[in-house]
Protein backbone atom coordinates (compact mmCIF):
# COMPACT_ATOMS: atom_id res chain seq x y z
CA UNK A 1 0.00 0.00 0.00
CA UNK A 2 1.28 3.70 -0.11
CA UNK A 3 2.74 5.67 2.33
CA UNK A 4 0.66 8.31 4.30
CA UNK A 5 2.22 11.80 4.11
CA UNK A 6 2.42 14.04 7.05
CA UNK A 7 0.18 16.76 7.35
CA UNK A 8 3.38 19.00 7.49
CA UNK A 9 4.80 16.92 4.30
CA UNK A 10 1.55 18.03 2.74
CA UNK A 11 1.19 21.60 3.45
CA UNK A 12 4.55 21.81 2.16
CA UNK A 13 3.89 20.38 -1.00
CA UNK A 14 0.92 22.65 -1.77
CA UNK A 15 3.58 25.51 -0.86
CA UNK A 16 5.29 24.46 -3.08
CA UNK A 17 2.91 23.54 -6.01
CA UNK A 18 1.53 27.77 -5.69
CA UNK A 19 4.13 29.17 -7.72
CA UNK A 20 3.42 26.43 -10.54
CA UNK A 21 -0.24 27.59 -11.05
CA UNK A 22 0.35 31.39 -11.12
CA UNK A 23 3.40 30.31 -14.16
CA UNK A 24 0.63 27.69 -15.89
CA UNK A 25 -1.85 30.75 -15.40
CA UNK A 26 0.77 33.29 -16.27
CA UNK A 27 1.43 31.20 -19.95
CA UNK A 28 -2.37 30.63 -20.57
CA UNK A 29 -2.60 34.67 -20.14
CA UNK A 30 0.21 35.07 -22.70
CA UNK A 31 -1.42 32.62 -25.24
CA UNK A 32 -4.54 34.39 -24.81
CA UNK A 33 -3.06 37.84 -25.45
CA UNK A 34 -1.00 36.70 -28.67
CA UNK A 35 -4.32 35.15 -30.07
CA UNK A 36 -6.07 38.75 -29.75
CA UNK A 37 -3.19 40.55 -30.97
CA UNK A 38 -2.60 38.11 -33.83
CA UNK A 39 -6.02 38.03 -34.76
CA UNK A 40 -7.55 42.05 -34.31
CA UNK A 41 -7.55 44.74 -36.63
CA UNK A 42 -4.27 45.26 -36.52
CA UNK A 43 -3.14 41.84 -37.81
CA UNK A 44 -5.34 42.55 -40.45
CA UNK A 45 -4.01 45.77 -41.94
CA UNK A 46 -0.62 44.75 -41.23
CA UNK A 47 -1.60 41.65 -43.52
CA UNK A 48 -3.13 43.64 -46.16
CA UNK A 49 -0.11 46.26 -46.19
CA UNK A 50 2.13 42.83 -46.66
CA UNK A 51 0.22 41.34 -49.21
CA UNK A 52 0.38 44.89 -51.37
CA UNK A 53 4.15 44.52 -51.20
CA UNK A 54 4.30 41.20 -52.28
CA UNK A 55 2.21 41.94 -55.18
CA UNK A 56 4.36 44.88 -56.06
CA UNK A 57 7.70 42.47 -56.42
CA UNK A 58 6.05 39.97 -58.08
CA UNK A 59 6.56 39.22 -61.63
CA UNK A 60 5.36 41.06 -64.46
CA UNK A 61 2.18 39.66 -65.48
CA UNK A 62 2.02 37.47 -62.78
CA UNK A 63 0.37 37.68 -59.17
CA UNK A 64 1.68 35.79 -55.78
CA UNK A 65 -1.49 33.82 -56.40
CA UNK A 66 -1.09 32.17 -59.62
CA UNK A 67 2.82 32.12 -59.02
CA UNK A 68 4.73 28.67 -59.12
CA UNK A 69 6.46 28.02 -56.50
Amino acid sequence: MGHAASPAAAAAFVDAARPAWWIIAGCGAVILLLGMVTTGRWAEKTTRRAAALLEESAPAGRTSANAKA
